[in-house]
């Protein structure tokens, strides 16, 4: 010791007691670290166990059931594939006529029914006999008919060179308002062209018939024999019921 001056081994002393100051204070910073992280550490354990179960997001999650379990809980383990279901479903519904295939008759003027042709649910064709009614506004207009077509024939049959234009397009103008009142007040074509061919004046009696529109059934005739109905008094409904809505 005595080759080294008093100052240099003062300054050796201190040096070495900083390394063992600073060991000591690293020791104890590491157990108090390593402390903190056990106590951290027991906690995450905690959390584990409390979250135990619940997977991560898109993570599949397996539950063991017993037979039993499964039973009592209504659920069925079955292999996926096609099967024919049974059973039906039941709901409220309606069935009505398909308008745009049902039509009704009616009279266009005040009229009495003299004599029915068919009968509710007969089957009927296009033009096909429903009803007769007699109208006096109807006997009016056939007799007129009749005057107006015996007037245009003999015009007609005179020529454009005996008689004048004016009596020419009169008479031609007055029979077709003659036939076209007939038509409008209910007389089917067919019936006006065997009224005009007889040329017959006690034909003129207002009887005409009433004929279906359509085919189909005849699915409502409120009236009876000898009733008086109304202009516009719904006397058959006819529809086709192949198809329902």
């Amino acid at each position: 010791m005595s080759n080294f001056p008093n100052s240099s081994i003062s300054i050796l002393l201190m040096v070495l007691l900083g390394f063992s100051v600073s060991a000591c204070s690293d020791t104890g910073e590491s157990e108090t670290h390593d402390s903190e992280t056990a106590e951290v550490g027991h906690g995450g354990e905690d959390d584990h166990d409390e979250h135990e179960g619940e997977g991560e997001e898109g993570e599949v999650l397996e539950v063991d059931m017993s037979a039993e379990e499964r039973a009592q809980a209504g659920v069925m383990v079955e292999a996926v594939g096609y099967r024919e279901l049974s059973g039906a479903a039941q709901a409220p519904g309606e069935v009505r006529l398909n308008l745009y295939q049902t039509s009704q008759v009616a009279s266009r003027i005040t009229a009495q029914v003299i004599e029915r042709h068919v009968r509710l649910a007969d089957l009927v064709e296009t033009g096909a006999p429903l009803i007769t009614l007699s109208s006096v506004e109807m006997a009016e207009a056939q007799g007129d008919l009749i005057v107006a077509a015996q007037e245009w024939n003999r015009v007609r049959s005179l020529g454009r060179d005996v008689v004048s234009d004016r009596r020419y397009m009169e008479a031609e103008i007055g029979f077709g308002q003659a036939r076209a009142r007939v038509a409008a007040f209910g007389m089917a074509e067919s019936e006006i062209v065997e009224f005009l061919r007889q040329e017959d004046v006690s034909l003129a009696t207002g009887a005409f018939v009433l004929t279906s529109l359509q085919s189909g059934s005849v699915i409502q005739d409120e009236f009876v024999i000898g009733e008086i109905v109304e202009a516009g008094q719904m006397l058959f409904e006819i529809s086709d019921d192949r198809q329902l809505w």
